[in-house]
């Protein structure tokens, strides 16, 4: 495999820093059957930071690897600067550095302008101060009780009207559970008894209905349930507010009850309803018996 190499212009890179006349090249690498293929040569190229004597401070300058070695040889940054040939360092950079070795060594009281790469940028910290202030938290009474209610029991059944209506224009919103089945007029005048169907989803209407009130009761009593009444010595009640713990087991035990309640009633309806089927039953056999 030969390689064709032709030099170019002088990069931007190269300008700015010591690469010891080396720079980023393009040629072509020709094959056996003479086919050239376009390529890139990039010189080894790495940041470095290096003390400058004359000038007294860290300069960190991208350097080659050609550059960093004629820079130990030469015994430090100063020494390569000043004495290697103009033609061999071929940079901007180091011709400006130079000239500032040149004028220090003349006058040492001279003030060295800024070179870049010599200062490192001020390290900014994330402006963390402002999340300690006490406005954007809970204060110390509220902070270890229970803001669920807050966040999840947002919805008001009779929310509070607004200032800017009054109370006359203000429409009054029908509860959702109370729901009317309308039946059309041609279909009334028809039907003169209630089928089995509707009376089943009216049943079962008043019961859902029955549950929502039982529950709204419960999350009330939740809600004073939160503080408890503690006689002190002087037979004065002080309120107190009740742990997680014990406020958890007061729910546990207002369901369990709610639970049972439940079970009782449909216990009782169920007993009502094998009652009045036995009674038919009873009928239809003295009917029978009367024929």
């Amino acid at each position: 495999m030969l390689a064709c190499v032709f030099r170019t212009f002088s990069s931007k890179r190269s300008q700015l820093g010591l690469w010891h006349a080396k720079d980023v090249r393009s040629g072509f690498t020709y094959s056996f059957s003479h086919e050239k293929t376009k390529r890139t040569i990039k010189p080894n190229v790495f940041d470095k930071s290096l003390w400058s004597n004359i000038l007294k401070r860290h300069l960190t300058i991208s350097v080659s690897s050609t550059a960093w070695k004629k820079i130990k040889f030469a015994g430090g940054l100063d020494n390569y600067i000043l004495k290697t040939d103009p033609k061999l360092v071929r940079s901007k950079f180091g011709e400006t550095l130079k000239t500032y070795l040149q004028k220090k060594l003349e006058d040492p009281n001279w003030q060295v302008p800024y070179i870049k790469g010599s200062r490192q940028a001020r390290k900014t910290k994330l402006d963390k101060d402002k999340f300690q202030s006490a406005n954007m938290w809970y204060p110390i009474e509220t902070r270890y009780v229970d803001h669920s209610e807050e966040f999840f029991d947002r919805y008001q059944p009779n929310p509070p009207p607004r200032p800017e209506i009054a109370d006359d224009d203000r429409e009054e919103v029908p509860d959702a559970g109370a729901q009317t089945f309308d039946i059309g007029p041609v279909r009334q005048k028809k039907k003169k008894g209630e089928s089995e169907l509707e009376k089943l989803i009216k049943t079962e209407m008043s019961e859902n209905l029955k549950e929502q009130e039982e529950d709204t009761t419960v999350h009330e009593k939740s809600k004073t349930a939160k503080i408890r009444r503690v006689k002190s010595k002087g037979n004065k009640e002080v309120a107190v507010e009740l742990s997680k713990n014990e406020r958890k087991e007061k729910e546990y035990q207002e369901k369990r009850e709610l639970k049972a309640k439940r079970e009782k009633e449909r216990e009782k309806e169920l007993e009502k309803k094998e009652r009045e089927q036995a009674k038919k039953a009873r009928d239809q056999e003295n009917k029978g018996d009367k024929q």
